[in-house]
Formats: C-alpha cells, structure tokens, sequence
C-alpha cells in the first residue's frame, strides 16, 4: 500500500514519547521527535522539538465516536506530525535545524499520508483528513495552502 498523498510521502513514523498535561486534552513531548517524509524527490529527517505540546489534529470530540481518540493507536503519531506542521517553527531539519514550512495543504497530504502509513482504514482517515481540509485555516499559521 503506497503513503503517498500528492507530493508528500511518509517513510517514518516511530513512537513519540509523551505526557498527558493537567487538562487531559492535550499531551506534550517529553524529547524531540524524528520522523522522516518525502516532498516531492527531496527526503526530509525531520524533528519536533521536545516541549511541544499538541491536541490531536483539533478533531472534535464529537467526532471521536467514528473517528476514534486522536490520541491512541495509529491516529497519534499522523496527529502529532500534523499538528507541529501547522505551527511555525515546530518542524525543523535534524541535519541543519532549519525550519521546514509545508503549506497547509502539504501538512494535511502529511496527516493523510501519516494515517495510511499506520494503517488507519480508508473511511477512517477520509474523514479525519476532510475534518482537517475544512476546519484547518482556523489553526494553520503562517502560510497558505
């Protein structure tokens, strides 16, 4: 099964060591997290530096009861990518530490390509990533997609 969603491809999704914080709706990163992905032809190594602190992809509580908790099984680690991919200067180079800006479009190809590398059924990540493609620009920062 191909990951790859127009020119984004995701090649590596390790697990993320986390906490859950006081409010119990987000979770923060406990040391940076590595991933790799492909835009286009370029391979990216890329990290999340270690504090960030992330909600799930924004997807509703309401939604959880189709979608399941962004939190647990193959929706956390497609959410966590994402969710630092829509904040500037959370994604960054490990080789160089250079911020890397993916378009709000590029970063829901990522979410989506995430989920389908962690196998998350067809139905399943179609309606998360639909979720993200039309409620996203309220979260996306500094770019356009």
């Amino acid at each position: 099964m191909t990951c790859k969603v127009g020119n984004i491809r995701t090649v590596s999704l390790p697990e993320p060591r986390v906490e859950w914080l006081p409010d119990n709706r987000q979770m923060r990163l406990l040391e940076p997290y590595e991933f790799c992905f492909c835009r286009g032809p370029e391979h990216i190594h890329a990290y999340i530096p270690e504090g960030f602190e992330f909600d799930g992809a924004s997807i509703p509580r309401v939604a959880w009861a189709t979608t399941g908790s962004p939190y647990v099984g193959n929706h956390r680690k497609p959410a966590l990518t994402h969710d630092a991919s829509y904040v500037k200067g959370m994604l960054r180079r490990v080789d160089t530490g250079e911020e890397i800006i993916l378009t709000r479009k590029e970063a829901d190809a990522l979410l989506l390509s995430g989920c389908i590398f962690e196998g998350m059924g067809w139905y399943t990540r179609n309606k998360i990533w639909l979720a993200v493609r039309a409620a996203g620009w309220k979260y996306y920062r500094d770019g356009e997609g």
